[in-house]
């Protein structure tokens, strides 16, 4: 009798491996910039959370050899699931608006894992509400066949994320205009409306209108669950994670722009490889279509100037203002420091250890001691003509 491996190799599983990888780093590196700050911490545990729970999805159990394994994947994908509920209403509590002072409360911050708690301990004791069964579907691997309760979870997590946009929101609209704090909650704003949109297009509307035109049955298009959901979490991970570090680190910018930069050119090279092997498959042979290919690849380095120069043009499209000079890295310092310092001033004023952290954060920027008090200032004068401004209103 032949047993099933616990594990196989399946080239669709990377849709698990990589966004595993890639939000895992960024969760790190968000907490390894400000770990003096909470709403890093708290930030970067729920980013790595999302990212085990994008891993052991669908996507992941690509690698499944059998049900056995496929219940790990489960198991790991619901805790996970779970978790991320009450880590993202931890991180939302950090966000001074009238939406999370419910959450700043005794009962906010234990009722939100005592629920957590109990929906694990109803799996432990009932997993045949949660999942009914596994079953190979065909890109190989398992597919959770879910049950009621598990939609349940499903809709509670979604609800969360929309909490959370409305939190985003009403977080810009009560910050002082031009404030870090303000361009700080359009960026979450961005990343959790994104994040909310994608969900709702791949979990129930495509899936919706397939199924009511197709008598229910949505297994032909399932594979969208491996790719998309992987694809959307990456995507909502480094929104969120430039969202927040973009006024913590005042070169982000700069490396970003260098990034794209190298990948335009390196789309460009491969575009051209591509293009010119299909075309040569189809006019000359298969055999020689990648040759030529890669010579066409070849003949872009004699005119690398022109490419690069077309590289630098598209990255700059997309952050326009950035550029390597001394006196834009000299701004987004100062920047960088406001940041610091209107974080420190939301407790209404500025606490010995905020002290300690600015005038450290100042030494490593490289700020001088006038422009610090000049900001520190300044920030004190917005942030009393905002709160007039909302006593008014």
């Amino acid at each position: 009798m032949t047993t099933n491996p616990l594990f196989v190799w399946n080239a669709w599983g990377l849709f698990g491996v990589l966004p595993l990888v890639a939000c895992t780093a960024m969760g790190v590196f968000v907490v390894l910039t400000r770990p003096d700050r909470a709403q890093n911490r708290r930030l970067g545990a729920f980013l790595i959370a999302q990212a085990i729970v994008t891993f052991a999805s669908p996507a992941g159990a690509a690698f499944a050899g059998s049900d056995t394994t496929a219940r790990v994947f489960f198991v790991l994908h619901f805790v996970s699931l779970v978790a991320t509920m009450p880590l993202s209403l931890r991180f939302l509590a950090t966000i001074d608006t009238p939406a999370t002072r419910p959450l700043g409360t005794r009962p906010g911050r234990w009722l939100p894992w005592l629920v957590a708690a109990a929906i694990v301990a109803l799996f432990v004791a009932r997993p045949a509400l949660f999942i009914q069964g596994f079953r190979e579907p065909w890109w190989g691997g398992r597919m959770f066949i879910v049950a009621p309760f598990l939609t349940a979870t499903y809709i509670l997590s979604g609800l969360t994320s929309v909490y959370s946009l409305i939190v985003a929101i009403s977080a810009y609209r009560r910050a002082v205009p031009g404030s870090m704090t303000r361009e700080r909650a359009k960026r979450y704003a961005i990343a959790f409306g994104v994040n909310d949109v994608f969900i709702m297009l791949v979990t129930t509307i495509v899936p919706g209108v397939y199924s009511a035109s197709h008598s229910g049955d949505i297994r032909p298009i399932e594979f969208l669950y491996v790719w998309a959901m992987p694809v959307s979490e990456v995507a909502f991970v480094v929104l969120m994670t430039y969202g927040i570090l973009r006024t913590q680190l005042f070169d982000i910018d700069l490396r970003l722009l260098a990034g794209l930069r190298r990948g335009a050119l390196a789309a460009i090279v491969l575009f051209a490889f591509f293009t010119a092997s299909e075309i040569a498959q189809g006019l000359v042979s298969e055999e020689f279509g990648y040759v030529i290919g890669a010579f066409a690849a070849a003949a872009l380095l004699f005119v690398h100037k022109r490419v690069e120069h077309l590289a630098a043009s598209l990255s700059k499209a997309v952050l326009p203002g950035v550029e390597p000079s001394s006196a834009y890295v000299a701004f987004r310092k100062l920047e960088v420091y406001a940041d610091a310092v209107e974080a420190a001033y939301e407790d209404g004023d500025i606490s010995p250890a905020d002290r300690v952290i600015l005038k450290r954060l100042a030494a490593k920027l490289g700020v001088a001691a006038t422009d610090a008090a000049r900001i520190e200032e300044d920030t004190l004068t917005r942030q009393i003509a905002g709160q007039q401004e909302l006593t008014v209103a």
